[in-house]
């Protein structure tokens, strides 16, 4: 994976070489991706699970810190690419809507009818074993997710954008294409 810096603009307006981001191979259009600039980490609300000192610290940390914005640009993707990208996306939220039935079915089990037989905390066992590989499997495919996406970073002046984790060739096709406009400067 490679890194490139394009004008703001062109990174919005989507006038960027039709190479897909991250195959490398002829785009079939643009895709719109939101990043947000600025702002707290979404890993912040992380903090409710911590319980009331959490949740104050968590209030306190909304307060204080600065405000976010959201920053859209325009990357060329192929259909392959995009559909792979969406299969992931897929596969997080349905690890994720498992864990949180788990959980639920655990919780219900658990409060069930007094005294409990053996299958009842057989069941609760195995919800709990559920819970915990679901939890991981979000995890891991989120962090998946995460990481085949471009990183979109907005410089300090506001100017230019940073694609991180881009593939070579689309890198290479934006060097190309600078150079060529740079040579046809006056």
């Amino acid at each position: 994976m490679a890194s490139t810096t394009v004008f703001v603009d062109d990174a919005v307006q989507g006038h960027l070489p039709m190479t897909c981001v991250r195959t490398g191979a002829p785009a079939d259009g643009l895709h719109r991706i939101v990043t947000v600039i600025g702002g707290n980490s979404g890993w912040l609300w992380l903090l409710i699970f911590l319980g009331p000192f959490g949740w104050l610290f968590l209030v306190a940390l909304l307060v204080v810190s600065g405000r976010s914005r959201e920053l859209l640009v325009r990357l060329p993707y192929s259909n392959a690419a995009l559909e792979q990208e969406r299969k992931e996306f897929r596969a997080a939220v349905v690890a994720g809507f498992v864990m949180v039935a788990s959980v639920v079915g655990m919780i219900v089990a658990l409060l069930g009818h007094q005294p409990r037989s053996q299958t009842a905390e057989t069941v609760v066992y195995l919800l709990i074993s559920l819970s915990a590989i679901a939890a991981l499997a979000t995890f891991v495919l989120a962090a998946r997710y995460s990481t085949h996406r471009p990183g979109i970073v907005l410089d300090a002046s506001g100017r230019w954008v940073n694609l991180n984790g881009v593939h070579t060739n689309f890198a290479r096709a934006v060097a190309d294409r600078s150079a060529r406009v740079a040579i046809n400067r006056p």
